[in-house]
């Protein structure tokens, strides 16, 4: 067989050669991922408890009555076919006697929360101090669910993901007067942000 004939083979072949590279690409991903996912409910449990543990250890070194983690998520669409934006907290440790708040935060609209989103995307840090001090007529629904829950000082910094979108937020109460150290929570929260990234 010359060069001419091998050219002429291909010509006429040539799509078989793309079905058998299709199949063997496919095969090749079908592979990959049976092995990639393969362990991962072990490894994702794993990575909740190092992060539950995390909470209990950073509550108690900073004194804190309570530390949640919340994350966005998607729910269902609008007739607009928009995404209906919510928040749900993911993580929470409580101290003793403090109730806790995790069922009552679940697939809550992002709207509801409005003013104090708005401030957690321009800030490092949000933070609501003597909160019972508030005037009633305030119109926040984030300080007014913390004042009617006993929350004195309030402070949150954002999750970030690996592109450095964000996709949560670390928060800390405090029923009484404490105050925080700012920069050991920022250290915090870039932990716990990789955490919940690996």
């Amino acid at each position: 067989m010359d060069l001419a004939d091998l050219v002429k083979f291909l010509e006429n072949t040539w799509w078989l050669f793309g079905i058998i590279l299709y199949y063997i690409n496919n095969r090749i991903s079908k592979f990959r991922n049976k092995y990639k996912h393969e362990g991962q409910v072990e490894h994702d449990i794993k990575n909740l408890s190092l992060i539950y543990e995390r909470l209990i250890k950073y509550r108690i070194d900073f004194n804190a009555s309570r530390i949640t983690i919340t994350q966005f998520h998607n729910g269902e669409k609008y007739y607009s076919n928009n995404s209906i934006l919510k928040m749900s907290i993911t993580h929470e440790s409580d101290d003793d006697g403090v109730s806790r708040v995790f069922n009552d935060y679940q697939n809550i609209l992002v709207s509801r929360y409005n003013k104090f989103i708005e401030i957690l995307l321009k800030e490092e840090i949000v933070q609501y101090k003597k909160i019972s001090e508030l005037p009633s007529t305030y119109q926040d629904d984030m300080l007014l669910d913390l004042k009617l829950r006993g929350t004195e000082n309030f402070y949150s910094i954002k999750l970030l993901s690996k592109s450095g979108n964000i996709i949560g937020f670390l928060s800390l109460c405090f029923i009484g007067d404490e105050e925080l150290d700012i920069d050991k929570f920022k250290e915090f929260g870039n932990i716990i942000g990789f955490s919940l990234r690996s």
